[in-house]
């Protein structure tokens, strides 16, 4: 049997293979045989402190770990070519299937490259003669069994748990974990600078040893020392891992295709929620009142709004590794854009578009109820992190900052979210699609990228306000910041709410065909990356660089160096201007924005070329 579903692997992996997935693919294996190569050679040094080369290399072999387990989740579910449902009617015993699937997982790239990542322990054993030469052979193949069903299994929790609004949160957390290291991980390049020269702290180091992939390492390291019942018995610890972690992806395999559980919350939030008299004899209310039920039932909007609660809390508290608690005011303002860019109304609720169209002049309500519901959902919490986290963060010269930001980032985001809802509707799998399977969700990141860009400069005219009355130290004219933020906010939220609903009143069944067929017309399909359709493979990657790379030099090199600069905070961290001399760091901070505005334009420039050079269907 596992030679069948390893035929029957490769047979789909074939004739699934397009250009645009091999060209993937090729850049894909590239890059990881890249850093494989970086870990055997990393096997090969030698480092001041003899512990260092053990902590150096578990460490990297940590990664590898948090790789193959958080990478299916963060990037969409994992291996899905041969799912367990497919086997449902055949009488194969629940075990057997669990070792006929895990088969599969080496069939493909990713196990052929960590398999060349993890040839490093040979050779570090080599280094230290037969004996640990010996032991590292089996250890290295037994880590790499261990890491793939390790991504498996917590793959297959999270899939099942995602249901729930705690494994919603919970995916949440390792998603925006991941994000904030990747936006805020420069805050952490001290300690680990000093951590290679110095040696790891002992509660660091022994984390790393005794994670499951640094036991092969240990096993290794004991043999050299001729401690042989230690590496023996590390070995044997793998091997009984291995034998647990099957028997328990068996039992998750046998709940996952013969149960189903239903997903309702409890009945007094939901007749709270339909019972109260605004929500059912006002139009608008009636809306507001189903999609809050709507925030209650589905896992995938808290998934989402757990995302954007979290990523903001450590995007903005890691720098404090530093010292650094310029970011803590904004966790509101980062908590509502990111809440703004992974939020998509008609698209996330499917082919359900219909209910709306078929009742007369619905569009306004619809689209007022949801504004309103957006807005119940995050404001609260949004309030609740500006004062708090404000008020912890000791910079009181950031109140009118971010009192300006809250009322201007809500009423632009819940504008806007509309707006690009109907003009730029993206389908997504459908909601009774994805009941078993949350993190198979698809998204679109042309959608959020736009977002990222377009909430932001909502709140310019109250930002410029503050901005300004900072420069003259004019306590009145900043404070009139937040007036205007106010004003601004209720603007942006009428104005666009208004041309969304007069959209979706002239448009609304090419809107529905799109959500059903996935194209609006049969000659021009439109795909997961929606707002980069058209686009050469070239173009697209040159549109995705200068709109991913356009945020560094204009916030963390611009803007936030002359947010510290106006408010006197004197951190150096990784913002060069600060490190330059005091006539030349105004110069360059103009640059830096400067050239940020410049590349984000050049993005914005080629799409808009590409969507006027294509043939309109309307």
């Amino acid at each position: 049997m596992v030679g069948i579903l390893i035929r029957m692997k490769w047979s789909v992996l074939r004739h699934s293979m397009s250009s645009q997935r091999a060209n993937n693919l090729v850049s894909g294996i590239s890059l990881g045989l890249l850093v494989a190569v970086g870990t055997i050679w990393l096997a090969t040094r030698s480092f001041s402190l003899e512990s260092l080369s053990i902590d150096v290399l578990a460490a990297t072999f940590s990664l590898w770990l948090l790789g193959w387990i958080m990478g299916p989740i963060f990037f969409g579910g994992g291996d899905q070519t041969l799912r367990p449902e497919h086997f449902t009617l055949l009488p194969i015993p629940p075990r057997r299937l669990t070792l006929g699937l895990l088969s599969t997982a080496f069939v493909g790239p990713g196990a052929l490259v960590t398999l060349v990542a993890f040839t490093s322990l040979i050779v570090y054993g080599a280094r230290g003669g037969i004996g640990p030469l010996l032991v590292a052979i089996p250890a290295a193949f037994l880590q790499l069994v261990l890491i793939i069903l390790l991504s498996r299994l917590t793959t297959e929790v999270f899939n099942q748990a995602m249901s729930s609004q705690i494994g919603a949160a919970l995916g949440a957390l390792i998603s925006a974990t991941i994000m904030a290291l990747l936006g805020s991980g420069w805050a952490l390049v001290p300690t680990i600078s000093q951590a290679l020269t110095l040696g790891f702290p002992p509660l660091l180091s022994g984390a790393v040893r005794a994670l499951p992939s640094g036991w092969g390492l240990v096993a290794i390291d004991a043999a050299s020392r001729s401690n042989w019942l230690l590496s023996t018995a590390l070995i044997f610890c793998q091997v009984a891992l291995i034998g647990l972690l099957l028997m328990t992806w068996s039992a998750l395999l046998v709940r996952r295709t013969t149960t189903k559980k239903a997903t309702h919350p409890s009945k007094w939030r939901m007749g709270a929620v339909y019972q109260h008299h605004l929500f059912s004899t006002t139009p608008i209310g009636a809306v507001l009142g189903k999609e809050l039920v709507s925030w209650l039932r589905d896992p995938m909007r808290m998934h989402y709004f757990y995302f954007a609660l979290f990523y903001a809390l450590l995007f903005c508290f890691l720098p404090l590794a530093l010292g650094l608690t310029v970011f803590i005011p904004f966790v509101s303002a980062i908590f509502i854009v990111m809440a703004a860019m992974i939020t998509n109304f008609y698209g996330t609720d499917g082919s359900a578009l219909w209910l709306t169209l078929v009742v007369p002049h619905a569009e306004r309500y619809d689209v007022r109820g949801r504004q309103a519901a957006w807005v119940l959902v995050v404001a609260p919490t949004a309030m609740v992190l500006t004062i708090v986290c404000t008020a912890v963060s000791g910079q009181s010269w950031a109140w009118p900052w971010v009192l300006a930001l809250l009322p201007a980032l809500l009423g632009g985001a819940a504008g806007l979210l509309l707006l690009t809802s109907v003009f730029y509707l993206v389908p997504r799998t459908e909601p009774h699609l994805r009941k078993k399977d949350l993190l198979q969700a698809s998204s679109d990141m042309g959608q959020a990228v736009l977002m990222l860009v377009l909430v932001p400069i909502t709140a310019i005219p109250a930002a410029s306000v503050v901005l300004v009355g900072m420069t003259q130290n004019n306590a009145l004219l900043q404070w009139v910041g937040v007036g205007v933020g106010i004003a601004t906010g209720a603007l942006f939220s009428w104005l666009l709410g208004r041309i969304a609903y007069r959209r979706l009143e002239a448009r609304g069944s090419e809107l529905l065909h799109l959500m059903r067929s996935g194209s609006s017309s049969p000659s021009r399909h439109q795909g997961a990356n929606g707002l980069l359709s058209g686009l050469s493979r070239a173009k697209r990657q040159v549109v995705l660089l200068c709109l991913s790379a356009c945020w560094i030099p204009l916030i963390p090199q611009g803007i936030v160096p002359m947010v510290m600069k106006l408010s006197g905070t004197r951190v150096l961290s990784w913002f060069l201007a600060l490190y330059l001399p005091e006539p030349y760091q105004w110069p360059i901070i103009i640059i830096m924005i400067t050239v940020g505005l410049l590349l984000f334009c050049t993005g914005l420039f080629i799409i808009i070329q590409n969507k006027r050079a294509q043939p309109s269907h309307s």
